[in-house]
Order: C-alpha cells, then sequence, then structure tokens
C-alpha cells in the first residue's frame, strides 16, 4: 500500500506542471461566481439555479478528468517506456494501478473540494445555506468517478489507444446514466425487450448517484437509497477494478 501512495505522489508531482488540470479547476470554480449575475430572478430561484448549475458543473468537471487522465497515466508509462524501470524495482503491479487510480482520485477530490467551497460561499452571500443533503450529492459525484475511474483503468490496461480509451469510459458514463429509464418496464406502455435488459445489465446505474431532483424540489433522501447507492458502488468497484488488476496481471510486459 505505501507503494501505491509513493506512485500517487510523484504522479500529482506530475500533475502539477500540467496547466489544463489547473484550467478545468479554476474556470469551474469561476463560473459560479457569474451566477450572481442573474439579479432578475428571486433570491429562492437564485439558490435553486446555483445549486442546480454547480452539481452540473462538478459532474462536468470530474468526468472530464476521470474520462481522458486515468487511461492516459499508464498508456503514457508504456509509452515513455519508464514502466519497465518501473516494475523493475520492488513495486507490485497492483500497487502500479492503485497508485494511478490514488493519483486521479485525489485530483478529483480537489477540484470537487474547490467547487464545494465556492458553492457554499455563493449560497452564504445569497442568504441560504448548504444542506446535508447537498454535501451528501457531492459525496455521490465523487463515489460515481471513482467507479468510472476504475473502468477508464480496465480500458487503459488493454492495447487499446488512449482516445479510444477515453471513448470507451465516456460511453460507459453515457449508458451508466440512461440505464434507469430503459430497465423500467412498461415504461410509456413500452416493455422493453430481454436483449436491451442484458446490454444495460453490463454497466452499472450511475443514475443512482444523482440527487439534483432531491435538491431541487427539497426532498429528504431515504436511507433506502443511500443504501442501494453504496452497496452498488462497493460491489461495481470490486468488480471493475479486480478485472483491471487481474488482466493487468497477466499482461506481458
Amino acid at each position: 500500500m505505501r507503494s501505491s501512495f509513493t506512485i500517487a505522489f510523484l504522479e500529482l508531482k506530475r500533475m502539477r506542471r500540467n496547466q489544463m488540470v489547473w484550467f478545468v479547476c479554476l474556470v469551474s470554480v469561476f463560473l459560479l461566481f457569474l451566477m450572481d449575475a442573474f439579479h432578475y430572478f428571486s433570491i429562492e430561484e437564485q439558490i435553486k439555479m446555483i445549486q442546480d448549475f454547480s452539481l452540473g458543473l462538478m459532474n462536468l468537471c470530474a468526468l472530464f478528468l476521470v474520462v481522458y487522465y486515468p487511461a492516459s497515466l499508464i498508456k503514457d508509462e508504456f509509452k515513455e517506456r519508464t514502466i519497465y524501470t518501473l516494475l523493475s524495482k520492488p513495486v507490485s503491479r497492483s500497487a502500479f494501478v492503485f497508485g494511478k487510480a490514488l493519483a486521479v482520485l485525489f485530483l478529483v477530490f480537489f477540484a470537487l473540494v474547490c467547487n464545494t467551497v465556492a458553492l457554499c460561499t455563493m449560497l452564504y452571500l445569497k442568504g441560504g445555506g448548504a444542506g446535508s443533503t447537498l454535501f451528501l450529492a457531492v459525496l455521490f459525484i465523487f463515489l460515481k468517478n471513482t467507479v468510472l475511474i476504475g473502468f477508464s483503468i480496465l480500458f487503459g490496461v488493454t492495447p487499446l489507444s488512449t482516445i479510444l480509451c477515453s471513448i470507451l469510459t465516456f460511453f460507459v458514463y453515457c449508458m451508466g446514466s440512461v440505464k434507469t429509464y430503459f430497465l423500467e418496464s412498461d415504461h410509456d406502455g413500452v416493455t422493453h425487450d430481454t436483449l436491451t435488459q442484458v446490454l444495460f445489465s453490463f454497466f452499472p446505474n450511475l443514475h443512482l448517484f444523482d440527487l439534483v431532483e432531491q435538491i431541487t424540489l427539497g426532498k429528504v433522501v431515504p436511507w433506502s437509497h443511500i443504501q442501494n447507492c453504496l452497496i452498488h458502488f462497493t460491489g461495481t468497484s470490486i468488480l471493475v477494478y479486480g478485472l483491471a488488476l487481474l488482466i493487468f496481471e497477466t499482461k506481458e510486459i
């Protein structure tokens, strides 16, 4: 485990010099403060708009990071041939994979913290406050992107190109976001066939982690929903990260 943290720390030092990372984090925070320009709405409407916009922006910012970076971090090691030097040392392949994942997780965590601080500041200036549901929504965004990082790592340990890995990770995000709709039986009078249900069974239900509707309507998130999210997150993460490790362990380098 110590090796994983060492790899993550070294990777973060390298990311620190990446201007695109700072651009994504800073622009997302800056855009939140632009919400103060909508003075022609009531205070209640502005607070709802700020919450909806900020959660959407958090999702977009995190998605940009997890779609590209996890796979590229692994691919770059092979491209620069540093993977041979790294694995020749007493570093296991599992430590290598988890180290790369931890680096991106910390990056996503940092971006979400910056966005959350900006959001709380905006709500305070508007006379509102950040409730427990809002922080739960941010936590669920982090959990959702943890799952997506696993998929990006999974594609990254295959011979596929970085661009194709990014496309596949984005495809998983899109399919997972609409999975609930397609698996609902008799939705609007349409019963989906067995082939559709089998197809969507290969994708995680990412819509579970979206709490924007509950926050907008002021609903309390039931404990059963939180349990379902945590169980879904745990099971999917174990499966995806385990499969990525299995493929990487058997990969000839």
